[in-house]
Order: C-alpha cells, then sequence, then structure tokens
C-alpha cells in the first residue's frame, strides 16, 4: 500500500475498495503509531446496522478533529446518528474511511497521512523581501533576501540555524553541493558558504550585478552568469576562475547536464563544454532566450517574445516551437511528457513535449515570473496576484493561498512541503 494511496483515500480523491483492505491498512498504522489494534467485530457490526436502525458508536480511540487543534475527542463524545435507511457498503466506506483511519492512529495519524493540502506549516520572517528560489538538502532551507542576507532554516521547526551577510541584495536561488552552498549578489560576488556553519569558505568577484542567475555546482565547478555579459566557471575548492567567456548580453540560467552548460542570451540559446568553455552550438530564438530546462536529452527555453523552444542537446537542432502571447522569464518545469510554463499573460500553461501542442491552460489574476514545479501530479506555481497555485495535471485548481505579495520567488518541494518566498517579507512552508 503505497503512501500516495493512503493520502489520496484521507483526502477524498479515491475510497477503499472494501473494509477488509481498510481495516488491514488501520492495523498497520496503529500499531506504528503505538496505539492499541481496531477490533474488527465493531466495524462489521457499522455495516451490518443493529436491530433498531442505529450505528454503533466507535469505541477505538481518539478521533482528531481538524488538522492543527491541540484537542482532540473520542468516538464516545461523537453524536450518534439515526440512520433513516440501511446504508450501502459503499457509501458507508465513502462516508466514513477517513474517519476510521483517523481514529484508530489519533493525532500519530494524522502526522502520518499529513494536514490538509495547502496548510501553513510554518513562516520565516525576514527583514526585507524574499525574491529567491528556496533550496532545500538534508533537512535545512537556503534562500536569500533583499535584507542582504542569506539564511539557513530548520526544515521542520522553522527557525533559524544561522545568516550569512553580503553587500547587497541576494535574489539569486542559492545552490548545494557537498556540504558548500552557493550564492550570488547584486554585490558582484560569488559567495561559498559551508552549510553546516555559515562561515564563507570564499568569494570571487564578477564585473556586474548576479542580479536573478543562480549559480550551478556541477563536478569541480560551480557555474554563474553575470550581468557583466560573461558566463564564469569557478573551482568549487579555491573559488578561483578557471574559465569566462563573452555571452554579448546577460546570461539566462545556467543549467549543466552531461558535460555541457546551456544558458539563453539576447541572440538565442547557447551550449558550451564545461571544462574549457569551448562554443558547441546556438540556436538563434526570436526574442531574449531566457532559463532553459534540460530532460532527456532536450533543452526547452522560452524567450522574451512568448516563444516556447525544444532543442536537441547535442547539436541544437529544433524540434518544435509555441507561442503562449506572454513573455517568458523562468524555466520550463518538464515531467512525464509534459512541459509546464508560466507566462507573462497571467497562465500557467501544460505542453506535449512531443510536439508542442498544448494541452490546458490555467488562468491566475496576474502574471507568472515564478518557475513552476511538479512533484507527485501537482504543478506548484507562485503568481503577481499574490497566490501561490497548486494545479493538477488536468489543469484544474486543487488550492491556492496568499503570501501577501507578488510572486517572484519560485516554489521548491520537499518532503511533502513546498517552500515560497514572498515580498511580505517571509519565507513560507506549505503542506502539498
Amino acid at each position: 500500500m503505497s503512501e500516495q494511496t493512503l493520502s489520496d483515500w484521507f483526502n477524498g480523491r479515491h475510497h477503499p475498495r472494501d473494509l477488509d483492505q481498510l481495516m488491514k491498512v488501520v492495523r498497520v498504522l496503529t500499531k506504528w503509531a503505538g496505539r492499541p489494534p481496531a477490533q474488527y467485530e465493531p466495524w462489521s457490526r457499522l455495516l451490518e446496522g443493529s436491530g433498531n436502525g442505529m450505528a454503533k458508536p466507535v469505541t477505538n480511540g481518539p478521533l482528531g478533529r481538524e488538522t492543527g487543534h491541540e484537542e482532540s475527542t473520542t468516538a464516545q463524545d461523537v453524536p450518534v446518528k439515526k440512520l433513516t435507511a440501511r446504508p450501502s457498503r459503499r457509501n458507508l466506506l465513502v462516508g466514513t474511511a477517513g474517519a476510521i483511519v483517523v481514529a484508530g492512529l489519533g493525532l500519530a495519524g494524522q502526522e502520518m497521512f499529513g494536514p490538509h493540502s495547502g496548510r501553513l506549516r510554518w513562516k520565516f520572517p525576514t527583514e526585507a523581501p524574499v525574491n529567491s528560489k528556496p533550496v532545500v538538502a538534508d533537512g535545512v532551507v537556503y534562500v536569500a533576501s533583499d535584507d542582504r542576507h542569506l539564511y539557513a532554516i530548520d526544515a521542520a521547526s522553522g527557525k533559524q540555524r544561522w545568516r550569512f551577510p553580503t553587500a547587497d541584495r541576494a535574489r539569486s536561488g542559492p545552490a548545494v553541493a557537498n556540504g558548500v552552498v552557493y550564492v550570488g549578489s547584486n554585490d558582484h560576488y560569488l559567495y561559498a558558504v559551508q552549510a553546516a556553519s555559515g562561515k564563507q569558505q570564499w568569494q570571487y568577484e564578477t564585473g556586474g550585478p548576479l542580479g536573478w542567475s543562480s549559480p550551478v555546482p556541477d563536478g569541480g565547478a560551480v557555474f554563474v552568469g553575470s550581468e557583466d555579459q560573461q558566463l564564469y566557471s569557478i573551482n568549487v575548492t579555491s573559488g578561483r576562475r578557471q574559465w569566462q567567456i563573452d555571452t554579448k548580453g546577460t546570461a539566462w540560467g545556467p543549467a549543466v547536464a552531461n558535460g555541457v552548460v546551456y544558458f539563453g542570451c539576447d541572440d538565442g540559446l547557447h551550449a558550451v563544454v564545461t571544462t574549457d568553455g569551448k562554443h558547441l552550438w546556438t540556436r538563434p530564438t526570436l526574442a531574449t532566450a531566457r532559463r532553459p530546462t534540460v530532460s532527456n536529452g532536450v533543452v526547452y527555453v522560452g524567450d522574451s517574445g512568448g516563444n516556447v523552444y525544444a532543442v536537441d542537446a547535442i547539436n541544437g537542432e529544433q524540434y518544435w516551437t509555441a507561442n503562449v502571447k506572454g513573455e517568458l522569464w523562468t524555466a520550463p518545469a518538464v515531467k512525464d511528457g509534459v512541459a509546464y510554463v508560466g507566462s507573462d499573460d497571467n497562465f500557467l500553461y501544460a505542453m506535449d513535449t512531443t510536439d508542442g501542442r498544448q494541452l490546458w491552460r490555467f488562468p491566475t489574476g496576474y502574471q507568472l515570473r515564478s518557475a513552476p514545479v511538479v512533484a507527485n501530479g501537482v504543478v506548484y506555481v507562485g503568481s503577481g496576484d499574490e497566490h501561490l497555485y497548486a494545479v493538477d495535471d488536468k489543469g484544474t485548481e486543487q488550492w491556492r493561498l496568499n503570501v501577501g505579495g507578488y510572486i517572484w520567488s519560485s516554489p521548491t518541494i520537499a518532503d511533502g512541503v513546498v517552500y515560497v518566498g514572498s515580498p511580505d517579507k517571509n519565507v513560507y512552508a506549505v503542506f502539498t
């Protein structure tokens, strides 16, 4: 029995096929939770009803109330409702499956299943808007703020572990590899900081702000684009430059795969070798190419004219292009044959990766400059209408959460929680 199946039952998306199946799950989970096992005989009487038409009360332990409340009640406290007709097997399972499981588990069971989707777990305050994308590694959330600090936040509690100062706003999404956090700042520097302590390992000065270009560590180097129209390869140990190349415009990205660095620029999409910066190919675009995504040997990228491209990662050959009528700022998310793209025309798009055909589009109230992310068949994206959205793979909204400002930060998913920054100066952790 998968965790997803249990979650689907608990949230009402699917139902158990029969009571025997449900009771087996209850017994296993109550054992894990250290609670007395539920007895089968009372449940069987629930199905049959009693001679006076009254359902028998459940007597197997506490039934947790709405998630997030401390108080609980036992099943004896739940009013017994008179049945006007004998319930069918299916209807009783549909109506009581979630309650039965929670009754067997109590509050521990609710923790196993997780609170309702879209519920706030915690929020962490900084001193200025948070436009950086959070990243999660080893139970710690790393995120930069416009208050000129990089933060390390405990993912479980939302408490600060440390913060590291920079000399200007840090809007670059940090990256973590081998115990080191890399972050760029508008002070022109790329910083390497020890993940455990927050102590600086080294810094490298470029010729311009690092702005929105997030660093990408790969092997023995970290790659980053700067507004000085250069792409840099920096040694991860020494912090010394290995090479730099002229990008003839701001280098958007980069993305790294199989020994190649891909980045967008004013004149198109570029591919260079990671070891020496040797140019492999350029794919011209109709407008400024932005942040690429590499998946299964294909590079997907949007441009400032609303065009989406699918390009062969080896030779730059174009497979298809499509237009979504709004400027594209962020990297597409690609999962299970679908590319998801957020646009300035206020829509989230889903496209077939084989031909670029639009599968659906989901409307939000304003521009989408937050990169979408996909987990367990759900797409999460922030909008300029101040909401974080969860949309299923059919284009149907599951939930939304108001975070108090225009969302530039791209969400990150880890262990059933989505993390996103907000202009209201907070970092939010929300159950998926």
